[in-house]
């Protein structure tokens, strides 16, 4: 999937080189034209995008004569535009992540926006019988196939409409960190969308105590709240606003 045309972060696209992730008889004739990877690298530099072309080696453990030729073709066609601007300064981001033991929330119900195909034999037909925030709360956004294209999904916890509204993260033992994010819903506008929240920390997940409380902006972008480090196993995120019921689809932590 290409980045959008008014990309300014530093990204990442993957295709095939031929018919295929993996090797297979006949990839050596099913090798993409120079003009295919010519289109594509200049398509994509322009959006600060890495273009990654899956090359699969062959049962003797070698790249195919076909695929070596066609990367040296690129090689030497392909040069990159001297003037295209500097990356522009990035947003705040998390270097490393810490894996939650467990994830709980307030009441509510586990959704999936889009309602990607359920047959049997979909690969998300279990996915879609989830009833557990801890299964929801995992970001998941991927690709299925529907009617010969794709369908991207988002799993979500959307929170009934009440005054306690709280995610509570189990770290499983008590840990350094410093920054906690969580993305929102991405397929719906601004509904659902946490526009205020209070961060607290436990080590016994009983009694909490105040990390920091804050807003954020009304949109879809991934929210990331930064704080002095703090040793605890659990933390909690409160939330104090939102437009209409709030709806989260990934949390954590880190630093």
């Amino acid at each position: 999937m290409f980045p959008p045309g008014n990309n300014v972060f530093a990204s990442q696209m993957a295709l095939t080189a031929t018919n295929g992730w993996f090797w297979h008889p006949g990839a050596e004739k099913q090798v993409k034209s120079l003009g295919y990877f010519l289109d594509k690298l200049q398509r994509l530099e322009p959006l600060y995008c890495n273009f990654m072309i899956n090359i699969g080696p062959n049962r003797d453990g070698l790249f195919d004569k076909e695929m070596v030729d066609r990367l040296k073709e690129i090689g030497a066609r392909w040069q990159p535009a001297k003037d295209r601007l500097p990356l522009p300064p990035q947003p705040e981001n998390i270097s490393s992540f810490i894996t939650p033991l467990s994830i709980t929330a307030s009441a509510g119900k586990a959704v999936v926006y889009p309602a990607p195909p359920a047959n049997e034999g979909s690969p998300i037909a279990t996915l879609l019988n989830e009833t557990q925030p801890v299964v929801m709360l995992d970001g998941c956004a991927d690709e299925v196939p529907s009617n010969g294209g794709f369908a991207p999904f988002q799993t979500c916890w959307k929170f009934d409409n009440q005054p306690s509204r709280f995610i509570t993260l189990d770290l499983g033992k008590p840990v350094v960190f410093s920054k906690f994010y969580m993305l929102p819903a991405r397929h719906l506008g601004y509904n659902g969308i946490v526009t205020a929240y209070m961060l607290q920390s436990s080590n016994d997940g009983q009694h909490f105590n105040q990390i920091k409380e804050g807003r954020w902006g009304m949109n879809a972008d991934l929210k990331i709240a930064s704080f002095d480090p703090v040793t605890a196993r659990y933390i909690r995120m409160e939330i104090r606003a939102s437009v209409g019921d709030a709806m989260i689809s990934e949390a954590g932590v880190g630093n």
